[in-house]
């Protein structure tokens, strides 16, 4: 089996592709504005010379004229005829050359303008070409290192790793099929081969977390790794949770919205996990009245990670994060299995607290322990399981 296959690497080469296309097409859009802008500038230009001479031509023959008319005036009365076709002349040729004073202004007004706005479209072309070719360039590094990263993840898996990973990434439900409870465990209940290709994949496309994995290992240099561990266990099992169930359910929505921001009546608010917009298949999460959505309707789900007396310490929180759920038809709060060390007591009371608050509890995902040590593996490069 290819491993290219597996993450569609290929993409990678189209969308270098594709970014060098659109630099390309910038470039050369700049490029013709700013044709245009000279091309209007040479205009105005010889619109500014041309009116200059016409108004040079123009002050001359008012001159000529008005001298002309002082010399008949000391002729009169008998130059009383040709004085008066003299003042008319004179007169044309004031009109004429106030004429063209104002168009000679307009045109240096023009030529004013032109200049600036080539002056101006040319500095803001050149700091915005050179910020895209920065970004650029910035982009194609992030792409090609995660091809990089992902290419040599994938390179060491084995046959059965590569297809487990396979599985999982190209996972596509049977249309108008109800999704049962047995088919969203297996898509929640993941082994460490699955999760580690999460955590790759995360790693190679999302900038934020690939600085905040190597940040940790920077730590790891100067600091006790042990510190980093607790670290890792408080946040980043909680995120891979998080992970594991928003790529598991969002085949089925046909629009997916992530931590969305849901106000109380005394002011507090809450953030949902996910919620599926408009389910393209129907879902059954379990037995009972409630407990199904059909094609259309919506799903909101919370998401816990946690040891057994972490999930029971999260009850009243659980039940207030709960409110974020009221306007989908179906919610659920998707926990870590390690639900069932509660005790059989204590589990019965949370699931039935939960049930009550129209989000009913399912402990789907693996155990908390074993998400710990997929991310303490993938930090530190340990016991990769391939």
């Amino acid at each position: 089996m290819s491993s290219t296959k597996v993450f569609s690497l290929d993409i990678f080469e189209s969308t270098v592709n594709g970014v060098n296309q659109l630099v390309n097409e910038s470039d050369s859009i700049s490029k013709e504005v700013l044709s245009q802008c000279q091309r209007v500038l040479e205009e105005a230009q010889i619109e500014e010379q041309n009116s200059r001479l016409m108004l040079e031509e123009a002050r001359v023959e008012e001159a000529m004229r008005l001298a002309e008319v002082i010399s008949l005036t000391a002729g009169l009365p008998e130059t009383a005829y040709e004085l008066y076709q003299a003042e008319q002349e004179y007169e044309r040729a004031k009109v004429r050359r106030e004429r063209l004073e104002r168009r000679y202004e307009l045109a240096q007004k023009c030529l004013e303008i032109a200049t600036e706005n080539l002056e101006e479209t040319t500095s803001i072309f050149n700091i915005t070409l050179n910020d895209i070719n920065e970004k650029k360039n910035s982009g194609l590094f992030r792409i090609n290192r995660a091809y990089e990263d992902l290419k040599n993840y994938l390179s060491t898996l084995n046959s059965t790793s590569l297809k487990k990973v396979e599985e999982y990434i190209k996972y596509s439900y049977k249309e108008k099929n109800p999704v049962k409870p047995d088919e969203i465990l297996k898509r929640l209940n993941l082994s460490s081969v699955e999760m580690f290709a999460i955590l790759y994949e995360k790693y190679a496309k999302d900038e934020k977390f690939f600085n905040l994995i190597n940040n940790y290992r920077e730590e790891a240099k100067t600091i006790n790794k042990e510190e980093i561990i607790t670290k890792l266990k408080k946040n980043l099992a909680g995120s891979l949770g998080e992970e594991i169930v928003i790529r598991a359910f969002v085949p089925y929505g046909k629009n997916v919205l992530t931590q969305e921001r849901t106000v109380t009546e005394d002011g507090k608010y809450t953030k949902t996990d996910l919620i599926l917009k408009d389910l393209k298949v129907p879902i059954i999460l379990g037995k009972g009245e409630g407990m199904g959505a059909r094609e259309g309707s919506d799903l909101a789900i919370e998401v816990k990670t946690g040891k057994s007396t972490y999930l029971y310490a999260q009850k009243e929180h659980m039940q207030f994060q709960s409110l974020g759920h009221l306007d989908s038809k179906l919610s659920c709060t998707i926990c870590s299995k390690d639900i069932k060390n509660l005790g059989s007591e204590k589990e019965e009371e949370l699931r039935k607290v939960m049930k009550n608050s129209g989000s009913p509890l399912f402990g789907m995902l693996p155990y908390k322990e074993d998400l710990d040590k997929v991310c303490i593996d993938f930090v530190f490069g340990e016991d990769k399981n391939v």
